[in-house]
């Protein structure tokens, strides 16, 4: 019995993504910056859900931070039923995987949508896969949600096309709402894609002579604006930023992150990739550009395949003249690389496809099966990882730092603490972890206040401190390896790990009247306050004040500002119970009613349509 040529395509993409994984079935994950920090996450929501309290605002992380306020939030909707259902280092190797079959099916039907051919179909999806970029995003960097996003690009940029040229109501909606899904899985790599979605209406404007593209395009981009509303509206409309101290350094000895370490390696001890494949591909979306006959989908590529490359290099500037590029959420020049591939593998495709028709023997595509084959599995080699052999239930620490961060675990009060070594500390010691875990992201805190908590992170690493104004931050207690003497007064030690406590550290509610029974939970903070006169209270709570609400004897009072970091109010003589509630303001609920608006409409139309 004959195979049909969709299932052997299947059973090819099957095959791959098993030689993809493969680095993946070891134990542990990889010990990179952007895993720690989605593990983080992943472990916070999957306790959330245990104990039934769901809140924005969580204290264990960052010093206190809103768990989507300003970040992308469509990876962990998209994962949340591994979050819940398995311990965060499965669900971070299922989000990875599901990545790889977004960008395996998902290019694969974008090939089918724009060709209605097999084999281009075939070829786009382990082009794009295979190149570069998306494995650097996989296994080298670690950040999901951008891997997420690049794997959505091609079905994405495919579904917009094909509005332009059917300009359907329903084409439209469905375009619409997977540029939404982009935009909210990671806007560095969904803003260049739209920009270049413009030009693709602009070139099928100017081939059809007709104004409907650049309608359907704007009805797109509505929708998209739509359905990300509860989340771009307060991102736009709700940053407050504080005026920061200035930093002074003081020596201290070099810290080393013994355990902080990316571990890119392969049995050279060296990041490789002979990419003999993406040569192949350049060579092919070059010859397309001259040889390759026009019809609506493939003059709408080479135009994209063109702009895409000026924008890549910012030739002559363009980027000056994009609007929202320079913002801090659109990321770089580099981001137009998903958007470039994806134009470029699908140009090569039909070029090989064109070739092997003319030579009536499909010699072309072969080939090229022939350089995956030799490439593929030491191409993905060379990304993996020196893993560790823990389990992957438990992100792998050494017993030496998880017996430190148990000491702080005992430790009573409220406080912070920075581990300069280690992986995902707030998950051990369930203490607030300052924030050094992951601050390489400006669009999710105030400017002012991530170049604060960058510069301390820079200085630290390089063996400078400021014990004052950690400790006016709330750090408490340093985790660091014995090796290096902080010159703090030494609070717990195993040999390797040592726990050092900084003298100078300002209570997080700092307040001259007496302050007992101290909660910092989920989306609340609690004390109750004695004194015989009237007193004020600072009360550190990184970011988004304007969520925040003070309540004395449960009636409100107001909340002024103690800037940086912190809040304040006036405390009446007497005993008396005070709370802080992170709340929902009427902005987040307009967002959300647009959203549901919109998904309302587009359900409405779309069902309209199909009559």
């Amino acid at each position: 019995m004959k195979i049909k040529e969709t299932k052997i395509a299947y059973i090819i993409l099957a095959v791959i993504f098993l030689i993809m994984i493969l680095p993946w079935l070891k134990q542990g994950i990889p010990v990179t910056d952007d895993y720690r920090h989605h593990f983080s996450r992943f472990w916070i929501l999957n306790e959330q859900a245990g104990n039934f309290n769901f809140s924005e605002w969580i204290p264990n992380m960052y010093g206190g931070w809103p768990q989507f306020h300003f970040y992308h939030p469509m990876f962990y909707v998209l994962n949340i039923p591994t979050i819940l259902l398995l311990n965060p280092g499965d669900a971070l190797k299922l989000a990875t995987f599901l990545a790889y079959i977004i960008s395996l099916l998902g290019t694969f039907f974008a090939g089918k949508t724009l060709f209605k051919n097999n084999r281009i179909a075939l070829f786009g999806a382990i082009a794009y896969t295979l190149s570069s970029h998306f494995l650097f995003h996989a296994t080298v960097s670690g950040a999901l949600p951008r891997l997420t996003a690049i794997a959505l690009v091609p079905i994405t940029s495919a579904l917009f096309i094909k509005a332009l040229e059917n300009k359907d109501g329903k084409s439209v909606a469905i375009s619409g709402i997977f540029s939404a899904v982009l935009f909210m899985m990671h806007t560095s790599v969904a803003i260049p894609t739209f920009i270049v979605f413009a030009i693709y209406a602009v070139l099928n404007t100017l081939q059809e002579k007709s104004s409907r593209s650049i309608i359907s395009g704007a009805i797109v981009a509505l929708i998209i604006l739509g359905i990300s509303a509860a989340w771009v509206v307060p991102l736009i409309f709700e940053k407050e930023y504080a005026s920061l101290p200035s930093q002074n350094s003081l020596e201290s000895p070099y810290i080393e992150q013994t355990s902080r370490t990316f571990g890119i390696v392969n049995e050279n001890g060296k990041f490789v990739r002979s990419n003999f494949f993406g040569y192949s591909i350049m060579a092919l979306s070059i010859i397309g550009l001259f040889l390759l006959k026009n019809n609506r989908t493939t003059y709408i590529i080479k135009g994209g395949l063109i702009a895409s490359v000026l924008l890549y290099f910012n030739f002559s500037g363009l980027l000056k003249f994009m609007p929202f590029f320079s913002t801090a959420i659109s990321g770089s020049t580099t981001f137009f690389i998903a958007i470039l591939v994806f134009n470029a593998v699908f140009l090569a495709a039909a070029v090989a496809e064109a070739l092997s028709v003319s030579f009536k023997k499909s010699y072309i595509l072969h080939l090229l099966l022939v350089v995956v084959i030799i490439e593929l599995y030491p191409g993905i080699s060379a990304f993996s990882y020196s893993w560790n052999q823990a389990p992957a239930s438990d992100i792998y620490n050494p017993s030496a730092i998880t017996d430190a961060w148990n000491f702080v675990k005992e430790l009573p009060g409220n406080f912070m603490v920075f581990s300069s070594i280690g992986i995902c500390a707030e998950a051990f010691h369930e203490k607030q972890e300052f924030g050094f875990d992951w601050v390489g992201c400006p669009q999710c805190v105030g400017e002012k206040t991530y170049k604060l908590h960058n510069e301390i992170w820079n200085n630290f690493t390089q063996g400078m401190k400021d014990d004052s104004l950690l400790g006016y931050l709330g750090v408490k207690y340093y985790v660091a390896p014995c090796s290096f003497n902080l010159n703090n007064k030494l609070a717990y030690s195993n040999g390797a790990v040592c726990v050092y406590e900084n003298e100078k550290f300002t209570s997080l509610i700092e307040s001259n009247a007496g302050i007992t029974d101290v909660v910092f939970e989920n989306g609340l903070i609690s004390f109750t306050s004695s004194s015989n006169s009237k007193e004020k209270a600072t009360i550190k709570a990184n970011y988004f004040k304007p969520h925040w609400h003070a309540y004395i004897d449960g009636k409100e009072t107001e909340i002024s500002g103690a800037w940086p970091e912190y809040m304040a109010i006036s405390i009446p003589e007497g005993e008396h119970s005070i709370e802080l509630k992170y709340k929902t303001n009427i902005l987040h609920i307009v967002s959300w009613c647009i959203t549901f608006l919109t998904a309302i409409l587009i359900f409405y139309f779309m069902k309209k349509d199909r009559k």
